[in-house]
């Protein structure tokens, strides 16, 4: 990974970088302010008035563009909704590193005697990294956690050359 000359803390707690958490934020916002425009297209104006003549090839356009709308409404606010929460969920991520081992904030610890090795492969190129224990997976994206440098320190200093794959494939 990185030889460091400078000494390493005894632990780090890692929070979401905040451009990952705006970003879901905007996606969130996205949703949202298309679903509200469908709901307010179909519920607050006669821009498309559900189709009062029975559905048939000759009407398909009227009704397609208002369960368009109406669908939109439903839809595009519940994947917003579910977004904002997500967005919400992840900005209150904490991973947390230390003598003992590594884990989110407030869930059980994956002790670093546990790990069964570390592939770290993908680490210049992608800035992913894979620590397993037996055949469960626990991957840590760099990119996502600000202080990852110091993560990583922590995560050479705890645990043994053989178990690290540094290799690319």
């Amino acid at each position: 990974m990185s030889e460091s000359t400078e000494q390493t803390p005894h632990e780090v707690t890692c929070t979401i970088g905040s451009d990952v958490v705006v970003r879901a934020f905007i996606m969130a916002g996205i949703f949202l302010a298309i679903g509200l425009w469908c709901g307010y297209e179909i519920n607050l104006t006669d821009n498309y008035p559900k189709p009062k003549v029975p559905f048939s090839m000759d009407v398909i356009n009227e009704y397609a563009s208002w369960l368009a709308n109406f669908g939109g409404q439903i839809v595009f606010t519940a994947v917003g909704l579910f977004l904002l929460f997500r967005a919400i969920r992840t900005r209150s991520s904490r991973l947390r590193a230390d003598a003992n081992g590594i884990g989110y904030v407030g869930k059980p610890t994956i002790a670093w005697n546990d790990v069964t090795r570390i592939d770290a492969s993908r680490l210049k190129a992608k800035g992913y990294l894979d620590i397993y224990v037996g055949d469960e997976k626990f991957p840590v994206d760099t990119w996502r956690w600000e202080r990852s440098k110091t993560l990583l320190a922590i995560m050479e200093e705890n645990v043994s050359a053989e178990k690290m794959q540094i290799k690319s494939d």
